[in-house]
């Protein structure tokens, strides 16, 4: 009952909210009531932005989960329209930081130790603050300076009930939608519940940096912060302090000297590496997750979103990415068909034309002058227009890829990423030809064809038995016979009115020299009518066969 009033409530909080922003067309929608005039009063004074800023102004004011949603759609430019896309990409966590008593309440909760105890100082004032959770400065009892992430107070009792609007939301979209038969809405749905779930348990993000840390643990340009797990639970998140100079600050790099092209080939090295070889990678690359520490090291805060790309994307990635370098339309539509799902129906002429034009408009340009991003906008204008269906991961990492590029323009101008792609596109390639002519993978694809050959004859005797018992019936149909079988079925009406016309005739010369003259003249009247129409069929179908 608690679980359905949160619910109720926060049905009208929701409509009052999309009403306030001019988009109570959306509450109504949801078949939620519109609030009275008095909850109207602040629109008249709101200036009217367009739609999609409209939109993104009232995912913010809505809250975490749904600035969570918008972030997670920001990702999906198969389904969305680009300009939607872009306010998406804005969404910020507009929220002011929880008091220093309330956040103390979760660490002495979740750890069981009073919080003077378990650190030898935190800061009351938090670094940062989150929809999830804020960080705080913080020492342990060995003097290590460490970030404390916190999550804020029943915010997993918040969330609970916008997850099961959601849900709500997508199971009408599926049901109502005119796109229900393209996308498959409750497992997108599904999908984001799931990922805002694992979000809300900091292990997971732990886990995460763990992984990355190990990677990444030969690389001396690039650094992730150690976790301190004996501190860590579902809701408190303890990892090393990443002193240094945030990438964005391009003033305080120069001031300190630092190689900016140096740090922008290491962020493209270090998420090729990413993408192509660990098929594991930091989806949320913004300029507040990367520093340049002090030491002149990249390093890599906030583990929440990640990506995965297993082998075999990872082969369809390396193919699309070659594809689009040497400007190969057919390579490019074959990529498509391969890492998304296409509509039966679609027009694959007319869609192989469109990747034409595409193409066109990067003939003659320099390496350096293209922009990702551009290309990214346009494949997913095409996948957008004819319906196909993009894995998410995919998504997220053209999204990351277009962060990144952006990073690296700001970082340095004339840094050409291609160059730094070449040897792990090389490698992936080489190593996808290579695996075909694995041994074990030979011998194990030897084995399945064998097992298969021996269990042939025994699948050919059920199937004979299942024949004779009649349990199979066979059904053909003739291709390309149409033509002659109704030839044939013509020349036999002619033959048989042929005769009926012979026996008209015969018949009324018999009768000619009886009583009964008037039966003989009709007779050969019709004979000679039925003649008539022989004729004039015989002629046609002379005609029609020259």
């Amino acid at each position: 009952m608690k679980r359905f009033i949160r619910k109720f409530r926060r049905l009208k909080e929701i409509a009052a909210v999309l009403t306030k922003h001019e988009l109570g067309f959306l509450a109504g929608w949801m078949g939620l009531s519109r609030p009275g005039p008095e909850d109207d009063t602040t629109k008249k004074s709101l200036p009217l932005p367009t739609v999609y800023e409209r939109i993104r102004m009232a995912l913010e004011e809505l809250g975490a989960a749904f600035v969570k949603l918008g972030q997670s759609f920001s990702m999906r430019a198969d389904l969305l329209p680009p300009e939607l896309i872009k306010e998406l990409e804005k969404l910020q966590d507009n929220v002011s930081s929880v008091p220093y008593d309330d956040i103390k309440v979760v660490v002495e909760q979740e750890l069981g130790r009073k919080a003077g105890v378990i650190f030898q100082s935190i800061e009351h004032a938090p670094l940062a603050a989150a929809s999830l959770g804020q960080v705080h400065l913080a020492r342990l009892p060995g003097g290590e300076k460490v970030a404390v992430k916190i999550q804020r107070p029943n915010i997993a009792e918040e969330m609970e009930a916008d997850c099961d609007i959601i849900s709500d939301i997508t199971n009408f979209l599926q049901k109502y939608s005119p796109w229900k038969e393209n996308y498959d809405f409750i497992g997108i749905g599904n999908e984001f519940i799931e990922s805002l779930l694992s979000e809300l348990d900091f292990y997971n993000e732990g886990k995460n940096a763990d992984r990355f840390r190990q990677n990444f643990e030969d690389d001396e340009k690039v650094k992730f912060p150690k976790i301190y797990w004996e501190y860590t639970t579902r809701k408190i998140l303890v990892l090393e302090l990443i002193e240094g100079t945030k990438i964005s600050n391009i003033e305080e790099l120069k001031e300190r000297e630092a190689d900016l092209k140096e740090i922008a080939e290491t962020g493209t090295r270090t998420y090729l590496k990413q993408f192509l070889e660990d098929g594991f990678f930091h989806g949320d690359p913004h300029p507040g997750n990367l520093f340049y520490t002090y030491d002149g090291k990249l390093a890599f805060i906030d583990f929440g979103i990640v990506g995965f790309i297993d082998d075999d994307l990872k082969g369809k990635v390396a193919d699309l990415i070659y594809a689009i370098t040497r400007k190969d339309p057919q390579g490019i539509l074959n990529s498509f068909f391969e890492i998304g799902v296409v509509p039966s129906d679609v027009d694959v002429r007319l869609l192989k034309r469109q990747i034409s034009k595409m193409v066109r408009k990067y003939y003659g340009i320099s390496a350096k002058d293209v922009r990702a991003e551009e290309i990214i906008d346009d494949m997913f204008t095409l996948t957008t227009k004819y319906k196909i269906r993009v894995p998410p991961d995919f998504t997220l990492m053209a999204r990351t890829l277009s962060i990144l590029e952006g990073i690296v323009t700001k970082l340095s101008p004339e840094f050409v990423g291609v160059e730094v792609s070449r040897p792990f596109l090389e490698k992936l390639v080489k190593e996808r030809v290579l695996s075909k002519w694995d041994l074990r993978q030979l011998l194990e694809n030897f084995s399945d064809s064998a097992t298969a050959l021996v269990s042939l004859p025994g699948h050919i005797k059920y199937m004979l038995e299942r024949i004779e018992e009649g349990e199979i019936i066979f059904k053909h149909k003739p291709i390309g016979l149409d033509k002659y079988t109704d030839q044939s079925r013509r020349n036999a009406d002619k033959i048989s009115l042929a005769i009926v016309v012979s026996g008209l005739f015969i018949g009324s010369g018999l009768i000619l020299s009886t009583p009964y003259l008037w039966i003989s003249i009709t007779g050969f009247v019709l004979a000679s009518v039925l003649c008539i129409i022989l004729g004039v069929s015989i002629i046609r179908d002379k005609k029609s066969s020259k």
